[in-house]
């Protein structure tokens, strides 16, 4: 019992494979792009194992008697109750930046300090801007 294929249903099914190894392609490297602009960060147990000078996010709670701002320079502790880690920062900090509250950083390790380029503080649900009064010209 032999089945026989004739050239044009070859031909469709050939038109068939090439689709869909296509869309396979078009799917993986549109999921690649989207994992890539996903920022995950570390907690602060992991900081410690990453390279020296990559930059990455770290996200933990500020210990408390930790935050020492100096002029523009700011230190704390940020720990994630398995390990913590030392930031300094150079900058304004956000007003929000506590003791105790959480924030994220982004910089790079380096002597087990790390250097933050940016600090952000999270604010719960409850959040309102402070109010200005200052009318903004028409």
């Amino acid at each position: 019992m032999k089945i026989e294929i004739k050239k044009k249903q070859k031909q469709s099914i050939i038109e068939i494979i090439l689709m869909l190894i296509g869309l396979g392609l078009a799917g993986f490297c549109l999921l690649k792009a989207y994992a890539e602009s996903i920022d995950l960060y570390k907690t602060p147990s992991q900081a410690h194992s990453m390279p020296e000078k990559k930059i990455f996010r770290i996200g933990g709670i500020v210990t408390e008697g930790s935050l020492l701002k100096t002029g523009n320079n700011i230190s704390f502790l940020l720990e994630d109750g398995c390990g913590q880690v030392n930031v300094y920062f150079e900058g304004l900090a956000p007003r929000l930046l506590q003791e105790q509250k959480e924030a994220i950083v982004v910089g790079h390790m380096e002597n087990n300090i790390f250097y933050a380029k940016e600090v952000l503080a999270k604010h719960d649900e409850s959040y309102q801007p402070q109010k200005k009064s200052v009318s903004c010209p028409v």
